[in-house]
């Protein structure tokens, strides 16, 4: 089983398109980043670029703010910062950037060190340079934003990662927004949640409640699900309106419109594969995605349906076998 959700995150991953993204500073970079940092895969800071005499000794990344996450927000922080004599970092301001995304590059560059400057003669001094902040949303693939989406008739919206998705819309796309929108009121609306969301779990099967614990039957008994909040009674219906204003949107794209039905049948196929009673028809859906496939499919996505499709079958024919 860890195999298959292994292999089905790998297609969800590479259907990811990287959102580019120029930092707003002018010229060359002359300095470059000596960590990594990201707090997710959907929100980034991209290199540190900026001016300075001094040679810099630790350049950090900021950290993507949690509010800043949640609303959306992305673009380039520049800030300027002065060095005392010593090479350490005494004072930061702001030039240019959102306000939500402020702090987090200032607190950056004090984090940061430098060489100790000097003047011409050797001698130390004092020195003063710019740096600048890329924060970049990654646009989400096809794929993914149909098997999230799926998901809300038994998560909470905050699972669906809002603003990747919203960067894969077209601007022109307006009742599509209005309801993206109509979900976020809803994320806003539900209890606090760790941001990054978790990838929601799939309960197969009945579902019901016993003395306030959630219940799915499986094959081998009860399985008990850590309760979960009610949730929203609008969001499936949204979801749903969303799923199919998205499928009519891409019908006349051969590429998109696949991938978008990859992650609707990755969903289901997955949903099956977790109860043993229809686990043979798992692999039908896998081999009905591998021969309609349109030009422009990765081949990195091709074998990993192929692998999915490997073991579903070893599961059918396990079934039949069972049968007999």
């Amino acid at each position: 089983m860890k195999i298959v959700v292994s292999l089905i995150l790998v297609i969800l991953g590479l259907s990811i398109c990287i959102f580019a993204q120029t930092a707003g500073i002018d010229g060359p970079p002359s300095l470059r980043e000596v960590t990594k940092y990201s707090p997710s895969d959907d929100f980034v800071v991209g290199e540190v670029k900026g001016r300075i005499n001094t040679k810099p000794v630790y350049l950090a990344k900021p950290e993507y703010p949690v509010d800043a996450m949640q609303a959306g927000i992305e673009g380039s922080v520049r800030v300027r910062f002065t060095l005392d004599e010593a090479g350490q970092v005494i004072n930061v301001e702001t030039l240019e950037g959102n306000q939500m995304l402020k702090k987090a590059a200032e607190d950056a560059a004090r984090r940061s060190k430098f060489r100790i400057p000097r003047d011409p003669n050797g001698q130390a001094v004092k020195d003063s340079g710019t740096l600048a902040y890329a924060f970049e949303i990654k646009k989400a693939g096809w794929s993914r934003i149909a098997f999230e989406l799926t998901a809300l008739d038994r998560a909470p919206v905050s699972a669906f990662t809002i603003p990747p998705a919203r960067k894969a819309f077209d601007p022109s796309w307006t009742d599509e927004f209005r309801i993206l929108e109509e979900l976020d009121e809803i994320r806003r609306a539900e209890p606090a949640a760790t941001w990054p969301p978790a990838r929601p779990k799939i309960i197969a099967g009945p579902v019901q409640t016993v003395q306030g614990r959630t219940i799915a039957r499986i094959a081998s008994g009860m399985a008990v699900i850590p309760m979960q909040p009610a949730l929203n009674p609008n969001q499936a219906a949204l979801a749903q309106s969303l799923i199919r204003a998205l499928q009519a949107r891409l019908d006349n794209d051969k590429l998109n419109s696949w991938q978008f039905s990859l992650g609707l049948n990755l969903r289901k196929a997955l949903e099956l594969y977790r109860n043993p009673y229809e686990r043979f028809q798992a692999a039908d859906i896998i081999d009905g995605l591998i021969k309609n496939k349109p030009d422009g499919v990765s081949p990195e996505v091709l074998k990993a349906l192929n692998d999915i499709e490997k073991n579903f079958e070893t599961q059918k024919l396990t079934w039949r076998l069972i049968q007999r």
